[in-house]
């Protein structure tokens, strides 16, 4: 018999001077870079198991960095295709569902209502309304063409800052902010300094430094 296994998170925020700052920030800079490439050669790859050549990449990346380091990147990586993946999963079933719905709807004549499998299923209340429906599946249906296309290929989109901020660079004055400010934000999103273990560095003065 043996124990079981314990963990223990600790966070923490590290007093640095002004130099030890910008070191951690360079490192994090070309980290983030990496990460970044690496993310985009795991999407080139598509569809394939979890870690479909993660040791490749993880040999490439140990050359420029270190094993531990290049472990790292490689599993956010791959955690960050999967969850994408997972992503377009979720997004064909409601696609799906919403095309259903309107389907169902639009085979009740307009302004009445049937008993479907136990259920009053009402159709839309006017020939407009019914019209407007009909011009929605069909936008619905495109959409989900495409997700299923690319759910047979395994092609999944990424953002690494997250698709809100990358957004938010469109609406700046609605965001309050200014772009050098939304770039500030944008730069430190993109850093990396992690390692297994889940060792997180923070850089004072508002960057944000941990798992891509």
């Amino acid at each position: 018999m043996v124990a079981a296994p314990t963990g223990q998170r600790i966070r923490t925020r590290l007093h640095l001077t002004g130099v030890e700052a910008s070191v951690l920030t360079e490192a994090g800079a070309l980290l983030g870079s990496l990460a970044a490439r690496d993310l985009a050669e795991r999407c080139a790859l598509a569809r394939g198991p979890t870690h479909l050549g993660r040791t490749e990449r993880k040999r490439e990346l140990t050359a420029q960095t270190s094993s531990r380091l290049a472990g790292s990147i490689t599993a956010a990586s791959d955690n960050q295709w999967r969850l994408a993946l997972g992503n377009l999963y979720r997004e064909r079933r409601t696609l799906r569902d919403a095309v259903a719905t309107i389907e169902k709807r639009c085979a009740i004549p307009t302004g009445t209502a049937v008993v479907v499998n136990g259920r009053r299923v009402r159709g839309y209340p006017t020939p407009s309304v019914r019209w407007e429906k009909q011009q929605r599946r069909q936008v619905l249906q495109a959409r989900l063409a495409e997700v299923e296309r690319r759910l047979e290929t395994g092609h999944v989109s990424v953002v690494r800052t997250g698709k809100q901020l990358a957004n938010t660079r469109h609406h700046l004055e609605a965001a309050r902010l200014t772009e050098e400010q939304w770039t500030e934000q944008w730069r430190a999103r993109r850093l990396f300094l992690t390692t297994d273990g889940r060792v997180i560095c923070k850089v004072p003065e508002g960057f944000r430094v941990g798992r891509a």
